[in-house]
């Protein structure tokens, strides 16, 4: 049982890491610009950006800071799907009476 349950623990670990790390990556090559590129095979960007030009300054609608908000939030919630797994580790169980609730986001760090 304890070979079962150790096996089910890192494939679960590994399969929440490439979920993660895909969703990531996914979220940084639909945010960044890139040069270059076939217009054929261009994903939806997230959101658009307007620039609007006005003597003597730039402005941009949203602004730059809800830019930023919006991917935090979206790097936040890729991450709560580990923060919401818990960790069956050997070590997370105690006198088999107390047990630590540890979870898979602790690993990923």
């Amino acid at each position: 049982v304890k070979a079962l349950r150790t096996h089910y623990n890192n494939m679960t670990y590994q399969a929440i890491l490439t979920a993660v790390r895909t969703s990531l990556n996914l979220v940084k090559k639909r945010v960044c610009s890139r040069a270059g590129g076939g217009f054929l095979f261009l994903d939806r960007p997230f959101f658009e950006v307007d620039v609007q030009l006005s003597v003597p300054s730039v402005r941009l609608s949203p602004s730059l800071d809800d830019v930023q908000r919006a991917i935090n939030r979206a790097a936040v919630a890729v991450l709560g799907c580990a923060k919401a797994t818990l960790d069956w580790d050997d070590d997370s169980i105690n006198n088999k009476e107390e047990i630590i609730s540890k979870t898979f986001f602790d690993r990923l760090g």
